[in-house]
């Protein structure tokens, strides 16, 4: 048996299993309990679209389910905060005194004098000093060990 791991993305609506099924207008079946508490899963990067008003692929997941497999996009681990920079998300940290600082990862590309990726940190336009600004980033000690990182906007 091989062992896989996924990280993504997801947005999640809560609603219970009926609301879901009249979003979709759907019939609910008789062997299915519409009280049940759950979420509109939303990945928009599925690949695929099944509900014209979503960017993504959309389905009804149980609230346990939904809670066991998906971190929340707030109160993330160094590595979950990585993990994110990976595929492609921002991410920061509540604790720094910077306000309205993100990281990113850079890939090397055709135009890249760097040969392998790096992350980076972004001032905002509005910051004090170097507004605007996009400079290599190393972590410290304590950002290793923070347990206040999101994904950001």
């Amino acid at each position: 048996m091989e062992k896989r791991i996924d990280t993504k993305v997801v947005f999640l609506t809560a609603m219970s299993r009926q609301e879901y099924h009249d979003y979709r207008d759907w019939k609910l079946p008789d062997d299915q309990n519409g009280e049940d508490i759950g979420y509109l899963v939303e990945d928009s990067k599925a690949g695929y679209k099944n509900d014209s008003r979503h960017d993504g692929h959309i389905s009804w997941w149980p609230k346990d389910k939904a809670d066991q497999t998906y971190t929340r996009s707030e109160g993330l681990s160094f590595g979950q905060a990585l993990e994110a920079l990976e595929i492609g998300e921002k991410v920061s940290r509540e604790g720094w005194n910077g306000v309205g600082l993100w990281l990113e990862l850079q890939r090397p590309d055709e135009h890249s004098k760097m040969t392998l990726p790096y992350i980076y940190i972004n001032y905002p336009p509005n910051a004090k000093t170097t507004p605007g600004a996009k400079c290599p980033w190393f972590a410290s000690q304590t950002d290793m060990l923070a347990k206040d990182w999101l994904v950001v906007e």
